[in-house]
């Protein structure tokens, strides 16, 4: 499944950057990090706690995981009545732009319940038969947009909103047939209490991987973003298999305490093996922006080395925070992402401006290489007193 989520991010990547001028290209991307940083709002943090402690069938799981970030619906219900108010004051591309972040929204949280469900339940068809429509939707619509020659942003955007209707449908039959289910209340509260600890981490790593997006439109243009987001897209997907290897594996972590060497031969095989990725993805930027996309997209080439370091030694972080995670030490995980968070937007303030595109590819691999280093720093702090508890 991750090859083809990797191979439809790439394709639908070559596709819209192609329909589109890096001015349209880069506010496509714009709409699309608001809407993760509202999905990590509305997830609460709990995927990674329930992946960790529960075991469960596929729909109970869905049904528990709905009833988790049931404190979150309240983000939902101020984007409607924001959406209602823009409209309401003659402001409608606004909030055209809203609607749509909504709609993308709830799609985008059914897939991160489905995959933890999945995760959680170990039952493979329902997440196969979702994760193959949710591609086969985005594919399709791209395709037909750039056949079309369609450069609107808006109607690209609603690719991804389309997407994820299949997965919003799947969790809410899932919800009514499982809503009888008894509800432990206890374990809830616990769960919900270990997401709430790993929130900040999960903002944190958002603004830390994500704010480049949002800070590139603010401080340079829409046509930088749009120039990065071609390179950084790909470069991305050389991190996802370490990123679903980590949080498969976390349960597993949590029985058998990884510490010591195994754990240095974990982080050096996601090291070894996402720098290996990251050839193949830089090599596949490089025939893109020379042979495929306009020369309008040439300064993109120079962001391949940097922003494929920066994929690397984010894996390496990943891993790094699962053994963490793994180990009871939520507090620190989220002390080590704010800790990253806030040298990536230091770096990002400082050298977007004068650098563009650049100085965002230069900050993300010394925000990540910050945020690595906390992590050793924090996890050895904090073991001694996981293993006196344990």
């Amino acid at each position: 499944m991750q090859v083809l989520a990797a191979a439809t991010a790439f394709i639908v990547n070559i596709l819209s950057a192609s329909a589109m001028d890096p001015e349209g290209r880069g506010y496509l991307a714009l709409l699309v990090q608001i809407t993760y940083v509202l999905t990590v709002a509305v997830m609460l943090g709990i995927d990674r706690p329930y992946i960790a402690s529960r075991r469960s069938s596929f729909g109970e799981a869905l049904y528990e995981l709905t009833r988790l970030l049931r404190p979150a619906y309240y983000v939902v219900g101020l984007l409607v009545a924001a959406v209602l108010f823009l409209f309401a004051r003659g402001m409608e591309a606004l909030a055209v732009s809203g609607g749509l972040i909504l709609v993308y929204l709830l799609g985008n949280v059914s897939v991160r319940l489905i995959r933890t469900g999945y995760i959680a339940s170990g039952r493979i068809s329902p997440f196969v038969v979702v994760s193959v429509s949710t591609q086969a939707v985005l594919l399709f619509v791209a395709v037909f947009l750039y056949v079309t020659a369609n450069g609107n942003p808006h109607l690209w955007f609603v690719a991804y909103g389309a997407s994820g209707m299949i997965a919003l449908a799947v969790t809410g039959y899932a919800v009514l047939r499982n809503r009888r289910l008894r509800v432990r209340k206890t374990e809830e509260r616990a769960l919900r209490r270990d997401g709430l600890r790993l929130l900040p981490a999960s903002f944190g790593n958002t603004a830390m991987l994500r704010s480049d997006r949002l800070l590139l439109p603010l401080l340079a243009s829409n046509a930088q973003l749009g120039i990065y987001i071609v390179v950084a897209t790909t470069m991305e997907l050389a991190s996802w298999p370490i990123q679903n290897w980590v949080d498969a594996s976390l349960n597993k972590w949590r029985s058998s305490r990884v510490s010591g060497r195994p754990r240095l031969k974990l982080i050096l095989t996601a090291v070894i093996a996402t720098g290996a990725l990251t050839i193949l993805m830089g090599a596949a930027s490089m025939v893109l922006i020379r042979w495929v996309l306009d020369q309008e997209y040439a300064d993109s080439e120079v962001l391949i080395v940097p922003l494929g370091m920066a994929a690397v030694v984010y894996a390496a972080s990943r891993v790094q925070q699962g053994i963490m995670i793994a180990d009871g030490q939520s507090k620190a995980v989220s002390l080590t992402e704010i800790f990253g968070m806030v040298i990536s937007v230091i770096g990002y303030v400082l050298l977007i401006p004068s650098l563009g595109a650049m100085g965002a590819a230069i900050a993300s691999v010394v925000g990540y290489g910050g945020c690595f280093l906390a992590g050793l720093f924090f996890y050895r702090k904090g073991a001694p007193n996981v293993e006196a508890n344990s």
